[in-house]
């Protein structure tokens, strides 16, 4: 089962219970209740293992002139003509430039390949050329149906070789 605490509320009981903040009857009454709770309790072990470790760290101690030497390079900085700071810019977006130029030859390939569905004249080359086809097309049957009236009038047969 939950816990009966709002989750938030027990998470701030539990730390400032760890942190040794809260008054003696608060205490005592959240001391009953992790009696009872279990969720409480794993919380209560987490936090504590939380806080050993940040009490066991040692932060490093700086070298002695490190502030010396801050200021120092701070000034040197300062008095560099502003084209070789704006230079030590640049230099921060170098990793950016491969993806930056193959980006752009992608679109340049695009635009290239691109079909040219505005072209009107690829459209009107092929138009008369069908046009003039069905047009002959139908002339030589037109031809051929005279021919064969003509035969059919005649009453000659027809050569058997054209």
């Amino acid at each position: 089962m939950g816990c009966s605490l709002n989750g938030g509320v027990a998470a701030h009981l539990v730390i400032e219970y760890v942190a040794g903040t809260l008054d003696d009857g608060t205490a005592g009454g959240f001391e009953a209740h992790l009696k009872t709770c279990a969720s409480c309790r794993q919380l209560l072990a987490e936090q504590q293992s939380v806080w050993a470790s940040l009490d066991a760290w040692h932060a490093i101690e700086p070298s002695p002139n490190f502030d010396q030497r801050l200021s120092e390079r701070i000034a040197q900085e300062e008095q560099l003509p502003w084209w070789r700071r704006l230079a030590w810019l640049n230099l921060s977006w170098r990793p950016v430039l491969p993806v930056a130029a193959a980006s752009a030859l992608l679109l340049i390939a695009f635009f290239i390949k691109q079909p040219r569905f505005a072209n009107s004249s690829v459209e009107s080359t092929h138009e008369p050329r069908i046009e003039q086809q069905v047009q002959r097309a139908l002339d030589d049957m037109e031809m051929l149906t005279q021919i064969g009236q003509d035969v059919a009038v005649s009453g000659d047969s027809l050569p058997s070789k054209i």
